[in-house]
């Protein structure tokens, strides 16, 4: 049995020209029959040729023949098996020589298939020779209706080997609603599939085989009730798409090549089962918008089918899901990275992946393309004063089939720095260290406080110290240890940082103020010092500090204008006071500060040291009138204080007075009574520098 092409039985049109062409061939072919007849007549003189057997509704089957120079005097014998080998039956016979057919009534035809043999033989008492015909038979056919909606037709050859004058070719014809037209225009086979596409009619078939004399053996026509049970062909879905700007999942597919289908119905999985969502009726309407189910963060899975007009469906097709983002912004590096699922079954493939992105309600633009591999974009340089909404779309570009994702908003929620910060002052507070004060109201929003330094003259600035926000806290100190206070200006600013640690406010420029001694002759001191930078031009003045070796504690001996920058003082009545002289400067601000503040910048801690000289008497009288002369002590000018030594030792050795305190004297006194007139020896000693120590002895004379 041969299956013929499906799509030739579905298409009438090509059907019919596919008869039209084998209908000429067959005119050739009874040419070729008609020639090939001749020559068989001239060979055999008396003859008789079966032609074409036609089986009628009621079953009886009536044929015809051809007798070729038979005599008057004979008759027709027919005979008749349902076994093309016999035995064969006489149904009848015929003295009418004119008579060159016969109707085999009650043959039950559509039920079986009869073979039939003519013989002209002579009418009694008549002899002569018998003359018989070739074996023809009438074509039986049926239908085989298995109820899937596939028709098989079977049919009988009536001659085998073919009659020379029978066409090779089968024409079958098929009837629906009781309007018969072509069904297959030729074919040599005995058999055809006939795919039903109706939902439930009555449809006959009859077969024919036409004859080069004109007559065609015909089948009975055979009628069953067929319907179609076949489902159509599994529609391609191409996307699932979340149209961005109404936030709804949309489906696209290609039509059904079936040409009975209905229309195509969309499911979705939700609950671990496939759910119907809508019925797209219309073969054409190949597009879907989902109204029903929102487009959360969760993936979503569609398939469809296709259904004919017998409500028979497809197979699912293909599973199908939208694309879900999400993203994470990291405010402190202006980026935001975003992340995807995968896109799943897009006909030829997810060739790459884009993203999209609007800033502040901007149109969308395309900001990245990365290929269908990858499933991850950092959107870099993103402007964190700015809100995004980003979708990711997966391209085949074969094909050109788009998959929309949802949309994610990022907002950067970045707090910008917004604030001062307030350099208090610079100062040296215990002529060793550096002392940084800080002020930020604590109203600001900061994380971080830093200090910055320069020693190069503020040619370039380091980061050399940072403090953490302490809510309630407004005033920060930075102490610096290292550091050189005599010789090296320290140039100092803060900054405060936002959360991100990026500076967004810096302070004013402040430096310690380095007071430096110069070389000066006799009583006087000179010194000068690096004007202060700090207070933001409120510097009012400057006050100048000295401490002797007698005092203890600076004393504020001057003022002078804040252009000063140099300052002489003369030690002369301070010269019994010690050899070294100490000075510091102080900067003072004036009373302009907008937080009301009124600070001040100590400068380092100089030291002066004079020339010391030394004038001892020979004698004393303590009841003396005169007050210098009832105390032995040197006169000193300029002696260093620290290791004053005075000792006074009797004839014999004994020590009576020793002092440290070059103020102090000899009263003449020993244990509180007086001494005895005479001789006393002393010994004085102190520092003439680094590297010597003066010392002298003598003899004083007390005198009563």
């Amino acid at each position: 049995m041969t299956k013929l092409p499906e799509n030739i039985f579905l298409d009438p049109t090509r059907q019919q020209k596919r008869a039209k062409y084998v209908l000429n061939d067959v005119k050739l072919y009874r040419l070729i029959s008609i020639l090939i007849l001749s020559v068989s007549v001239y060979a055999q003189a008396q003859t008789v040729i079966l032609r074409c057997t036609q089986v009628a509704a009621s079953g009886d089957i009536s044929f015809v023949w051809n007798a070729i120079n038979i005599p008057i005097t004979y008759q027709y014998e027919v005979y008749g098996s349902t076994n093309r080998n016999g035995p064969y039956t006489l149904l009848s016979t015929i003295t009418n020589l004119a008579t060159t057919n016969y109707t085999h009534v009650g043959a039950n035809g559509g039920l079986q298939q009869w073979f039939y043999v003519v013989k002209a033989t002579p009418q009694p008492p008549a002899v002569g020779n018998t003359y018989s015909s070739d074996t023809i038979g009438s074509i039986h056919m049926v239908i085989s209706n298995p109820g899937n909606g596939i028709v098989t037709i079977y049919w009988t050859a009536p001659s085998t080997p073919p009659i020379p004058s029978q066409y090779k070719e089968y024409v079958v014809n098929r009837a629906r609603g009781g309007n018969w037209s072509l069904f297959w225009g030729a074919s040599d086979t005995t058999n055809l599939i006939d795919t039903i596409r109706v939902c439930g009619d009555t449809i006959s078939y009859q077969v024919k085989l036409h004859d080069s004399i004109g007559c065609q053996s015909i089948s009975i026509v055979q009628t069953d009730f067929l319907t179609d049970f076949i489902a159509p062909a599994i529609p391609l879905l191409d996307s699932v798409s979340v149209n961005p700007l109404s936030g709804k999942t949309e489906l696209g597919w290609n039509r059904s090549h079936d040409t009975d289908v209905l229309g195509y119905i969309v499911y979705i999985f939700q609950n671990g089962i496939w759910n119907a969502v809508d019925t797209v009726y219309g073969a054409n309407n190949t597009h879907y918008t989902d109204t029903i189910n929102s487009t959360d963060t969760s993936i979503q899975q569609y398939r469809i089918c296709s259904i004919d007009t017998c409500r028979n469906a497809s197979p699912l097709g293909d599973i199908h899901n939208t694309l879900t983002p999400t993203a994470v912004e990291n405010k402190c590096d202006s980026t935001v990275s975003i992340s995807w699922n995968a896109y799943n079954n897009m006909p030829g493939g997810v060739n790459n992946y884009r993203i999209l992105a609007s800033e502040n309600g901007a149109a969308f633009s395309l900001i990245g393309t990365v290929a269908g591999n990858v499933l991850n974009y950092v959107h870099r340089n993103a402007n964190t004063a700015s809100s995004y909404t980003y979708y990711v779309q997966a391209v085949n570009t074969k094909y050109g089939f788009t998959a929309s994702s949802t949309k994610i908003n990022i907002n950067f929620n970045r707090n910008l720095g917004n604030g001062d910060v307030f350099l208090r002052y610079v100062t040296v507070p215990n002529n060793k260290d550096i002392e940084v004060m800080i002020f930020v109201k604590d109203s600001i929003k900061y994380n971080n406080l830093l200090l910055f330094c320069s020693t190069d003259n503020k040619l370039s600035f380091n980061r050399v110290d940072s403090k953490t926000k302490v809510s309630g806290t407004e005033n920060y100190a930075f102490t610096r240890t290292d550091v050189n206070v005599s010789s090296n200006t320290y140039y100092y600013y803060a900054a405060i940082t936002d959360e991100c640690n990026l500076v967004f406010a810096t302070s004013d420029t402040g430096n310690n103020i380095v007071l430096e001694n110069l070389d000066a002759a006799a009583d006087i001191v000179d010194m000068q010092w690096y004007h202060y930078e700090g207070f933001l031009s409120r510097l009012d003045n400057y006050d100048i500090f000295r401490q002797t070796q007698t005092q203890s504690s600076m004393q504020n001996i001057d003022n002078v204008a804040s252009t000063q920058s140099n300052y002489q003082d003369n030690v002369w009545s301070f010269a019994s006071s010690g050899a070294k002289f100490y000075y510091q400067i102080v900067a003072n601000e004036d009373n302009t500060n907008p937080y009301g503040f009124q600070d001040k910048s100590h400068s380092n801690i100089i030291e002066a040291r004079k020339s010391p000289e030394s004038f001892i008497p020979n004698a004393f009288c303590p009841e003396s009138h005169i007050a210098e002369n009832r105390t032995f002590k040197p006169t000193l000018s300029y002696v260093d204080a620290d290791e004053y030594q005075f000792v006074i030792y009797n004839r014999w050795g004994e020590r009576l007075f020793e002092t440290s305190d070059i103020t102090q004297g000899w009263d003449g006194t020993v244990k509180g009574k007086f001494a005895e007139t005479g001789v006393y020896i002393y010994h004085l000693s102190y520092r003439l520098n680094e590297k010597k120590i003066y010392q002298v002895s003598g003899h004083v004379n007390l005198i009563r």
